[in-house]
């Protein structure tokens, strides 16, 4: 009897510790316009092992570059006319990065990297959703492009694997409910000089409810130098994201088209802020709202601004972030 009780204990224990398998959606995963990511670069980390229930730690010795990316239409940067399948961008660095987000997908259209136009001819799938544990999936993708005078023909396979889940140590704090995304690039340049084959074998650890890798480290090969391995870090995480979805789903937005002034009801969820973003992702409106008196409903003057989209981006007092889109006519 004390060997079946101990046992059930046991089991008790270990279902405690356990983590369930979070699936990568769109809506958790996604670029959103208005948001702006923080991310450390450093050199290259042990990725750790594949499986379930994982213990993971990607911590650098150091990060020598920190640029911080901030997500705005397409139509709002210089570029447009080069990426007219994309319907997001982020910008940082000096260079720009589109994107076409759907409820399936998230492919990558390509790039401006200074003066280097990198418009995809057939974009790369970057994600799948809902992406599960054990899916897994492969896609060529194409691009062409002049730098440095030369033509060059760009090809590649992207296979992407949802290899593990688990808990994430990194330098701001442990994650719960990360999942790992093994993405393997195998692609060559060919131009007028010859032939350079490339490899970038990468790891990329997802939590639902932030745009972005919270963490990634990978090793970048090619057939003309020598192997380097980095890392890169986001410092502005937001954790406790297993109801992210239906927390953001509750908030009422009315009128929407508004006029003079736009309404919140947040229906009984903690808020911390609220911030109204235009369309190229400039805060235009920020407000706070106390910890100590927790309010239910906000009022937003918006007689002020000229007529278009909007996000109402929010901010919970447990620091999950949502947004929504509203319109303002005049």
């Amino acid at each position: 009897m004390k060997k079946n009780l101990l046992t059930i204990l046991s089991v008790i224990i270990t279902s405690a510790v356990a983590i369930a398998q979070p699936t990568l959606t769109a809506t958790g995963i996604n670029p959103v316009l208005g948001d702006s990511y923080t991310l450390k670069y450093g050199p290259g980390v042990n990725p750790g092992s594949a499986g379930s229930n994982q213990n993971w730690s990607v911590m650098p010795v150091s990060t020598s570059t920190t640029i911080v990316y901030n997500t705005t239409s397409v139509a709002s940067t210089p570029y447009a006319a080069s990426f007219t399948q994309a319907n997001i961008s982020y910008n940082g660095g000096g260079n720009y990065i589109f994107y076409n987000t759907s409820s399936s997908i998230l492919k990558n259209q390509g790039a401006q990297a200074g003066t280097t136009t990198l418009s995809y001819s057939d974009p790369e799938d970057f994600l799948h959703y809902p992406f599960n544990m054990g899916n897994s999936y492969s896609d060529t993708w194409a691009v062409n492009f002049t730098s440095g005078g030369f033509a060059f023909a760009r090809t590649g396979t992207t296979t992407v694997t949802y290899d593990g889940y688990g808990t994430l140590t990194l330098p701001s704090g442990t994650y719960g409910s990360a999942a790992r995304v093994h993405f393997v690039q195998v692609y060559s340049d060919v131009y007028s000089g010859g032939t350079i084959n490339y490899n970038n074998d990468e790891y990329m650890w997802y939590i639902n409810g932030n745009h972005q890798p919270v963490a990634v480290t990978y090793t970048a090969t090619n057939s003309v130098g020598s192997p380097a391995a980095y890392s890169v870090i986001l410092s502005n995480i937001v954790s406790s994201v297993h109801d992210y979805e239906p927390i953001f789903s509750m908030i009422s937005t009315f009128p929407n088209p508004a006029v003079n002034e736009v309404n919140f009801d947040f229906n009984g969820v903690p808020m911390s802020s609220v911030e109204i973003i235009d369309i190229t992702g400039k805060k235009i409106h920020t407000q706070s709202l106390s910890k100590d008196n927790i309010e239910n409903y906000m009022t937003v003057n918006t007689s002020e601004f000229k007529e278009g989209i909007y996000f109402a981006r929010f901010t919970t007092q447990d620091g999950q972030t949502g947004s929504k889109k509203i319109s303002i006519s005049k």
